[in-house]
Parts: structure tokens; sequence; C-alpha cells
């Protein structure tokens, strides 16, 4: 998978974070308390200011 190398996003939740830089902690492809089968795959992200969250394959993915 080729990862972008800023996050884009089109939801205004985390627009102040678009432009910003993120290191992908990992996949998440299975579904959990967290996560439902159909919203799968997710990415957990963490941009430079530490700040971790989960993000969709279009905020990350090319």
């Amino acid at each position: 998978m080729k990862y972008r190398d800023r996050f884009v996003s089109p939801w205004e939740q985390y627009a102040h974070r678009v432009g910003q830089r993120f290191e992908v902690l990992s996949v998440i492809d299975t579904p959990d308390k967290d996560h439902d089968a159909e919203v799968l795959p997710m990415y957990r992200i963490r941009f430079e200011d530490g700040h971790i969250t989960d993000a969709w394959p279009e905020e990350v993915t090319v």
C-alpha cells in the first residue's frame, strides 16, 4: 500500500490536520468493539505532534 506524504480529508472534523505529515502505525482490518466490518480497512496514524487517530483510506492512501 502506498501512503500519502501529507494528510488530506474531505471531512470538517480534521480539516485543521490537512497538509500535516503523519506516520501509519497500523492497518485496522479486523472488526472489533470500535470498528465495524463495513467500515474497514482503517488506519491508525500518528501526526508529528503526537496526536493518534484512526483515518479512512481516502485520507492516507494514494
